[in-house]
Formats: C-alpha cells, sequence, structure tokens
C-alpha cells in the first residue's frame, strides 16, 4: 500500500509562515503576525541561556503583545534567519524544527490548517549558549 505523502505546497506554505514570523519580528510589523498566528496559539520562548526567565504565553494577542513590548518599535533588526527546515504534515496538522541562523536557537512549531490556511499554533523557541563547542 503506498503511502501518502504531505503536498510539498504545504511544506511551502509552512516555511513561508516560518518566514513571515521573522520578518514581522525583525521589521517590526508585529499585526502580520495576526495572519501567522491561529488565535489559540500558546508560545514558550526558552531564554535561560542569554541569562532571561523563559516566557509562556497563551494567545496570539498576548503573544503578539509581549513581542511589542519586548523587542520595541524602533530599527529594523533583521537578525532571525531560520535554516534546515523539517516539516512533517499530517492531514490538516503539522510539526516543524528550524534552526536560527549561526546555531544559537531551536525553533519547533506547530501548525494547524483551517479555512484561512495554514496557521502557527503553537512555538517553542530555545537559545543556545554561544560558546561554539567541540566537535571531535
Amino acid at each position: 500500500m503506498p503511502r501518502e505523502m504531505p503536498s510539498t505546497v504545504d511544506k511551502l506554505e509552512i516555511a513561508e509562515l516560518l518566514s513571515r514570523y521573522c520578518f514581522a519580528v525583525d521589521f517590526r510589523g508585529f499585526d502580520d503576525l495576526y495572519r501567522v498566528f491561529a488565535p489559540d496559539f500558546k508560545a514558550a520562548y526558552r531564554l535561560g541561556s542569554m541569562g532571561l526567565e523563559d516566557v509562556v504565553l497563551g494567545s496570539a494577542s498576548e503573544a503578539i503583545e509581549w513581542l511589542r513590548s519586548s523587542l520595541g518599535q524602533g530599527e529594523p533588526k533583521p537578525r532571525h534567519a531560520l535554516v534546515n527546515h523539517v516539516v512533517e504534515v499530517k492531514g490538516d496538522r503539522a510539526t516543524s524544527r528550524s534552526y536560527l541562523a549561526g546555531g544559537s536557537g531551536l525553533y519547533e512549531a506547530e501548525f494547524r490548517r483551517d479555512g484561512d490556511g495554514w496557521r502557527m499554533s503553537a512555538l517553542e523557541m530555545r537559545t543556545f549558549s554561544k560558546t561554539v563547542p567541540d566537535l571531535r
């Protein structure tokens, strides 16, 4: 019996949502995140390696307001370049894992497809120490 393959289009749409998240954060387009996040979006930002407390947020509005107040409205700071996307699609649900370029973070997300298309329903961002590990 052939295995059902997820649509390449679904995977591209999910990678696009991840990019839209990064652009909105970096270029301070926080209202754009309402088209990225599902209304019941949940987020966990694991910031311990940066010497900060972890932040857990329970809705799209709460997450957007936290990002807005934490990052401000100043100059764009393009630094969220996600790479190495691994996307798994199962029907109308999906997950992804992506590295922050430079290896300083890992983004794991969940997605759900509804009448408006794919939306991010959960995100966990973990930061890593900036020390370079010994890869021997």
